[in-house]
């Protein structure tokens, strides 16, 4: 017959390790959620280095070494021209943002969205090809940096003078 003490005794062990994984429960809900803070801190550490890295893009005292910029240029004129002054390697934004600063039609946002995305995939198509520019990746998953082809090695990375 079953012995009502052993059941009574292997019920409390039960509840004891219930209200074990009930504290481990919170205790890892509790750290799960301090990460979910670092990693929104993070994050927004991030965006801000982001924008202050695309705030300075270009040497300006190159400028004045390259010819007047013209805004009836073809995108890949513009393109090369941006890159020329840049002398390394650029991201497709930060190439519009320096063309923007010469061109009044860019000052509208949406023409400004609309020339981003023709100029990327523009540049895009070329560099793939490697027509004109090659394109790499500082590490997986970065944004694109463009350059001129001739910037570039046998391996396809760019050379270190204009990285």
């Amino acid at each position: 017959m079953i012995n009502v003490l052993e059941l009574f005794k292997e019920s409390q062990s039960l509840v004891l390790n219930l209200n074990d994984l009930e504290n481990r429960i919170v205790s890892y809900n509790s750290k799960i959620k301090e990460l979910e803070d670092e990693k929104t801190m993070i994050n927004k550490r991030i965006s801000e280095i982001n924008s202050k890295i695309e705030s300075i893009t270009f040497d300006s005292s190159k400028k004045k070494e390259h010819p007047q910029y013209n805004p009836e240029w073809a995108n890949t004129k513009k393109t090369l021209w941006a890159l020329e002054v840049a002398g390394r390697t650029q991201s497709i934004k930060q190439i519009v943002n320096y063309i923007s600063e010469f061109d009044e039609k860019l000052e509208d946002s949406s023409n400004r969205r609309s020339f981003y995305s023709t100029l990327s995939a523009t540049i895009s198509v070329k560099a793939k090809k490697s027509v004109l520019f090659k394109r790499y990746q500082e590490y997986e998953g970065a944004e694109w940096k463009y350059g001129l082809k001739e910037w570039f090695d046998s391996d396809g990375m760019p050379l270190e003078k204009y990285q």
